[in-house]
C-alpha cells in the first residue's frame, strides 16, 4: 500500500515539474535542516519524499466512522450518501482540514442546480418545464425488512443487514414535472413469495455483450441525451434478438412471446401472487468472469450499463409480463464477499432492487420455504444539499490550474476504499505541498494547484458536473483524481488508469508502479 501511495507522490511532483527530490545519500546537495512548519506550530519535520500515512489514516478513519458518528440513536443510517447528514458532516470537516493547513480559498461551494452538462436518467415530456436538475433526487426516508421461513421463522433484518432502492417508476409513468413530485410515497408489501430468475438476466448480458461494437460507437458519437433514450435503445436489440416486439407483446397470447418463451417462471399467461426474483449479485463477482473477455478493464464505464440495463430489462420484461404481481429483485452477496454492505448504483431502477448482505444462498436454493416483506418511504426533493469542498496553493502562474481531486461522499457503509482513503492522500498531499512552500524552503509549485473534495459523486458526478458549469473561465491543464487508491487487493487486482495525451509521462508514471500488466494508457 505504502509503495502505491509513495508512487502517487512521485507522480504528483513530477507532473508539477518545480520540486526536485533529493536523495539522501547525497550529502553535497542536501537542502538545510528542515524546520517545523512555521504556519503548524509543533509538527515535526518530515521527508518530503514521502507522504504522511499517519495523517492519511487519520482522515481515513474519521469519514469511515461517520456512518457511526453521525447517525447516532438513527436507525436509517446512510453513512456519506448525496445529501445525508453524514455526508454534509464531512463536508465541514474536510474544510477545517483544508482551514488547518492553511490552504489558500478554502470554500464549502454548494452544489446548486445549474445549467450544466448533467443529464438526469430521463425528463418531463413538456419542454416548456422545467428539467431535472442537480439538487433533485429521491431521498429514503425509512425502509424495513423481515424474512419468514416456513411461516413461523421470522429474521427482521438491521440497516447494515440489507438495502433498498427507490422506486423510481418506468419511464411512461414519468411524463411530466408532477409525475416526478408524485415519486414521494410509501409502498409496504406483505408474504411477498420468492422466484429464481428464470434466465432473463443472463439473456440481457448475452444480447448486450454480442452487440457492444455498435453500442460503444453509440455512446463514443453521444448519441444518448440521457439514460434511458441508451436503455430505449438496448431495448431494441433485445428484441431483435429474441424475435419479438414489447409493442405487440400479450402475454396472453403465444403468438406475440419472445423465443425464450418456454424458460419463463412463472409461465407466461398464468396468474401468480406478489413475487419477486432472485439473483447473486454478479457485479464485481468473479463467477462472472465470462463478462471479462468483453472488457480489457471489468470496473469501467461499460460495466456499469451491462449490470444496470440487463437488471433493468429484467424488471421491464417482468412488469410486461406479469404487471402488478411482480414486486422487484432480490441481489444477494456471492458466498466470500459477505462482509461488505452492497449498494450498487441501481438508483433509477423502476422496482426496487432489494440488497441482501451475508450468506442468503440458501434462500435462492429454496425459494419455496421463504417469503419476505418489505417497506420503503421515499420522497422526491428539489433542494438537496451536497457541497465541493476545495483549497489551493497559489503557483508562480496563476493563470493556470491543476486539479488534485477525490470524491469524499460514498454508499451506505464505511465507504473507506471508495474513497476515504483517496480523500486522506488528497489531504496528504496538499499538506506536503504546503510544507514545501513555507519557509524555509517557500518552493511554489509552477502552476496553482487546487485540492478538491467532490459530493455527489455517486449520485451521478453531480459535483464535478456543478464545479464544471460554475468555473467555466478556470484553465485546467490536468486533472489527477485519486480516487480508490492506496489499499490492499483482496481478489481480482484492480487496475492503475492513467488517462493523459503525454504517452511518455504516462509511461514514466506507469514503471514507477513496478505492476505494468495492471495498467491502461
Amino acid at each position: 500500500m505504502k509503495r502505491q501511495i509513495q508512487t502517487i507522490l512521485i507522480s504528483i511532483l513530477i507532473l508539477l515539474s518545480t520540486i526536485v527530490i533529493i536523495p539522501h545519500n547525497v550529502e553535497a546537495i542536501a537542502p538545510p535542516p528542515i524546520q517545523p512548519n512555521p504556519q503548524h506550530p509543533g509538527q515535526e519535520p518530515y521527508q518530503i519524499d514521502k507522504l504522511d500515512y499517519t495523517y492519511i489514516h487519520s482522515i481515513t478513519d474519521w469519514l469511515s466512522r461517520v456512518i457511526l458518528d453521525s447517525y447516532v440513536g438513527v436507525p436509517l443510517k446512510e453513512g456519506r450518501a448525496y445529501g445525508s447528514v453524514g455526508e454534509n458532516d464531512s463536508a465541514n470537516y474536510l474544510k477545517n482540514q483544508m482551514d488547518a493547513l492553511n490552504l489558500a480559498s478554502v470554500k464549502k461551494d454548494q452544489i446548486k442546480t445549474i445549467n450544466s452538462q448533467f443529464h438526469f436518467f430521463t425528463n418531463p415530456k413538456d419542454e416548456s418545464t422545467e428539467k431535472i436538475g442537480l439538487q433533485d433526487w429521491l431521498n429514503i426516508n425509512s425502509e424495513s425488512l423481515t424474512i419468514h421461513r416456513n411461516g413461523q421463522n421470522d429474521f427482521p433484518l438491521n440497516n447494515y443487514e440489507f438495502y433498498i432502492s427507490p422506486r423510481w417508476k418506468f419511464q411512461n409513468e414519468l411524463k411530466y414535472m408532477s409525475d416526478f413530485q408524485n415519486l414521494t410515497g410509501s409502498y409496504e408489501y406483505s408474504g411477498v413469495d420468492i422466484i429464481p430468475d428464470p434466465g432473463i438476466l443472463y439473456l440481457a448480458l448475452n444480447s448486450f455483450f454480442y452487440h457492444l461494437g455498435i453500442i460503444l460507437v453509440k455512446l463514443c458519437r453521444g448519441d444518448f441525451n440521457n439514460l434511458n433514450e441508451f436503455f430505449d435503445y438496448f431495448l431494441t436489440l433485445f428484441e431483435e434478438d429474441y424475435h419479438f416486439s414489447f409493442d405487440t407483446f400479450d402475454p396472453n397470447n403465444s403468438s406475440t412471446y419472445p423465443s425464450f418463451y418456454s424458460i419463463m417462471n412463472p409461465p407466461l399467461g398464468s396468474y401468480h401472487d406478489k413475487f419477486v426474483f432472485i439473483n447473486e449479485d454478479p457485479w464485481n463477482n468473479p463467477k462472472f468472469n465470462y463478462l471479462n473477455q468483453f472488457l480489457d478493464d471489468p470496473y469501467n464505464l461499460v460495466s456499469f450499463y451491462w449490470r444496470f440495463f440487463a437488471l433493468m430489462t429484467v424488471q421491464y420484461f417482468a412488469n410486461r409480463s406479469y404487471s402488478n404481481s411482480f414486486l422487484g429483485n432480490i441481489l444477494y452477496d456471492m458466498d466470500y464477499n459477505q462482509d461488505v454492505h452492497d449498494m450498487a448504483a441501481y438508483e433509477y431502477m423502476p422496482l426496487p432492487v432489494i440488497f441482501l448482505n451475508g450468506n442468503w444462498k440458501n434462500i435462492s436454493d429454496s425459494p419455496e420455504s421463504y417469503t419476505i416483506d418489505f417497506s420503503i418511504d421515499q420522497t422526491f426533493q428539489r433542494n438537496t444539499k451536497s457541497y465541493n469542498v476545495f483549497g489551493e496553493i497559489p503557483g508562480e502562474d496563476t493563470s493556470k490550474t491543476i486539479l488534485v481531486d477525490c470524491l469524499y461522499d460514498g454508499r451506505w457503509d464505511e465507504a473507506t476504499a471508495d474513497s476515504a482513503i483517496g480523500m486522506g492522500i488528497v489531504l496528504a498531499v496538499a499538506k506536503t505541498m504546503k510544507y514545501l512552500a513555507d519557509p524555509p524552503y517557500n518552493i511554489k509549485p509552477k502552476y496553482n494547484v487546487k485540492f478538491v473534495a467532490f459530493g455527489g459523486e455517486e449520485a451521478g458526478f453531480r459535483g464535478a458536473f456543478y464545479y464544471d458549469a460554475a468555473y467555466p473561465d478556470e484553465k485546467i491543464i490536468y486533472v489527477i483524481d485519486l480516487n480508490q487508491v492506496g489499499f490492499t487487493e483482496r481478489y481480482e487486482p484492480l487496475t492503475f488508469n492513467i488517462i493523459m495525451n503525454n504517452l511518455i509521462f504516462s509511461k514514466t508514471i506507469g514503471s514507477l508502479t513496478a505492476v505494468d500488466d495492471q495498467i491502461i494508457f
